[in-house]
C-alpha cells in the first residue's frame, strides 16, 4: 500500500486499489463546500460500480406472523430512498422507514395486518449507482387467532399440598410472555414441554392450605395474541386422611365374615390397593361417595394365626392414607360334639340326649331335625359348649332319629350330628310262681319273672 500523498491530495486505499481524492475547497455564500474528484493512482477514473444489492428479511418468508408483527429488511448496502417501492397486498396497510444509513427498512403495521394465510409484500429498489435490486418478493401468513387453554385439575378442584397444575393450550405459547398471578402464583415454579404447548406449574416447596386458592395465568402465543386471562379457583387439602376397620385388627374372624374399612373423608377409588396375604382372597367395593371400603372373602380367607391386609388409598386431593395394616385370626376350624347316649342306643321315653362340644356355638344357630325334633327342648350350658335335649313331655316309641346342626361364632358348621334311637316305651311285663297251697311260711320264695330289665 502506498504512503500519503502531498499537500491538498489525501490517498486511501480500498479493495487493494489505490484512489487519489483531489480535495478543492471553494468559498460559497454563507460558508463553504468541498468538492472534488475521484482518481485512481494512475489518473484514470475509478471502476463504475455495476452490482445489484441484495436483501434479508426477518421474518423470513413463508413465516407465520402476528397482527402487529414488524418485517425487518436488510440490504447489503444503502439503498436509494428515491428508488424504493413496496407493492403487496399488505403494502395498503404498511408504514415503512429507511434506517442504519438507507441500509435497513423496517415495514411495519399502520394498526394491525388483515387476518388471512397467504399475504404478499413485494420491495423493489436501487443502490445509490442505480443498480437495481432483484425484487424481494415475501409471503407470510397472518395469525390473529388467540391460543386457548384447558387446566388439570379443572378449576373448582381440590388439591393436596404438592400437586402440580398442568395447562395445555391449543398452541405453542411464547415461554417469555408468561406470567402467573393470584396467591398460588407466588408459590408457583413452572416447566414447559410439548413444544411449549405444556405448562406445569408445580408449588417450590408446598401449596398453602386454603378453600379458595387462586391462580391467574397470561400470556402469548410466538405472534402476540394473547391468552384470554386464566381465572382458577382451587381448594387445597393439606391434610392426610385416616381409618379403622371392624373388626379391628387382632381380632379372630371367621372364613366368609366381611371386613368394614371406614375413612375420614372419601377416597379415589382409582387409587384403593391391597396388600398382604388376605389380599389375593379379597373382594372389595366403595361406598358412601368412597367413604366406606366393605371387604370379604371372594370364596372363604384361608384359616389360621397373623393373617395380614394392609389397605392403601389417597383422598380426592390426593393426600395418601397412612396405611391401614390389619391382622387377624382367622377360625376355619368346624366345632364336633360327642354325644351320649351313643348312636344308635335304646333310650327311655324320659331320657336327656347330652351333646358336648370342643368350642363354644351360637345358640341362634341350632337346628333340629328327624322325627325326634318336633318333640324336643334344648337346654344350653357351660358357656354354649353343652347342650341338653330333652323330650318337652315324652319321646314316642319306636326307631326314631334325631339330626343336630350349629354353627360356632365365626360361622363354621359343626360336623352334623345323625342320631338313630330306639326308645322303650312299653313298661315292663312281670309274672311270678306263688308258693304250693297251704305251704307260705316265713321262708317261702315267691318267685317274679320280667320280661325285660328292670333298674
Amino acid at each position: 500500500m502506498p504512503s500519503s500523498a502531498t499537500t491538498g491530495n489525501h490517498t486511501t486505499t480500498k479493495r487493494a486499489r489505490t484512489w487519489r481524492l483531489a480535495l478543492v475547497t471553494a468559498a460559497v455564500a454563507g460558508g463553504a463546500r468541498c468538492t472534488g474528484s475521484v482518481t485512481k493512482s494512475d489518473g484514470s477514473p475509478p471502476d463504475a460500480d455495476t452490482t445489484a444489492p441484495t436483501a434479508l428479511a426477518t421474518p423470513a418468508s413463508g413465516s407465520t406472523i402476528g397482527l402487529t408483527t414488524n418485517i425487518r429488511i436488510e440490504f447489503s448496502e444503502p439503498i436509494a430512498n428515491d428508488s424504493l417501492l413496496v407493492g403487496g397486498s399488505m403494502a395498503a396497510e404498511a408504514d415503512i422507514s429507511l434506517e442504519s444509513d438507507e441500509q435497513v427498512l423496517l415495514v411495519t403495521p399502520q394498526s394491525i395486518w388483515a387476518e388471512a394465510p397467504g399475504r404478499l409484500l413485494t420491495i423493489d429498489g436501487a443502490d445509490r449507482a442505480g443498480n437495481a435490486m432483484t425484487q424481494l418478493v415475501l409471503w407470510y401468513s397472518i395469525d390473529g387467532v388467540s391460543p386457548s387453554a384447558l387446566a388439570s385439575p379443572a378449576s373448582g378442584s381440590t388439591l393436596n399440598a404438592t400437586r402440580p397444575v398442568v395447562i395445555t393450550f391449543s398452541e405453542p405459547m411464547a415461554p417469555d410472555t408468561l406470567v402467573l398471578a393470584g396467591d398460588m402464583g407466588a408459590e408457583a415454579g413452572t416447566a414447559w414441554s410439548n413444544g411449549d404447548t405444556t405448562l406445569t406449574v408445580a408449588p417450590t416447596t408446598s401449596w398453602q392450605a386454603g378453600s379458595t386458592r387462586s391462580l391467574v395465568v397470561d400470556g402469548a402465543d410466538p405472534h402476540g395474541n394473547a391468552l384470554s386471562q386464566m381465572s382458577l379457583l382451587y381448594a387445597v387439602d393439606a391434610l392426610s386422611p385416616s381409618a379403622w376397620a371392624s373388626p379391628a385388627s387382632g381380632a379372630t374372624l371367621g372364613p366368609d365374615q366381611e371386613i368394614v374399612v371406614t375413612f375420614s373423608e372419601p377416597m379415589d377409588p382409582a387409587t384403593l390397593s391391597l396388600g398382604g396375604a388376605m389380599a389375593t382372597e379379597a373382594r372389595s367395593s366403595l361406598a358412601d361417595q368412597g367413604q366406606t371400603l366393605t371387604l370379604e372373602p371372594a370364596s372363604a380367607w384361608t384359616g389360621g394365626p397373623t393373617r395380614t391386609l394392609s389397605v392403601n388409598a389417597s383422598d380426592l386431593a390426593g393426600n395418601e392414607l397412612v396405611p391401614l395394616v390389619l391382622s387377624y385370626t382367622v377360625d376355619a376350624t368346624a366345632p364336633v360334639a360327642t354325644v351320649l347316649p351313643v348312636d344308635g342306643a335304646t333310650i327311655g321315653p324320659s331320657s336327656i340326649i347330652m351333646l358336648t362340644l370342643d368350642e363354644p356355638v351360637e345358640p341362634m344357630t341350632l337346628a333340629l331335625s328327624g322325627d325326634m325334633a318336633t318333640e324336643a327342648r334344648a337346654v344350653w350350658s357351660n358357656g354354649n359348649r353343652s347342650l341338653d335335649i330333652a323330650p318337652a313331655s315324652v319321646w314316642s316309641g319306636g326307631s326314631r332319629s334325631l339330626v343336630v346342626d350349629a354353627e360356632d361364632e365365626f360361622g363354621n358348621a359343626m360336623v352334623q350330628l345323625s342320631l338313630s334311637y330306639t326308645v322303650d316305651a312299653t313298661g315292663p311285663a312281670a309274672t311270678f310262681v306263688p308258693p304250693a297251697p297251704g305251704n307260705v311260711g316265713d321262708s317261702e320264695t315267691i318267685v317274679v319273672t320280667f320280661d325285660e330289665a328292670v333298674g
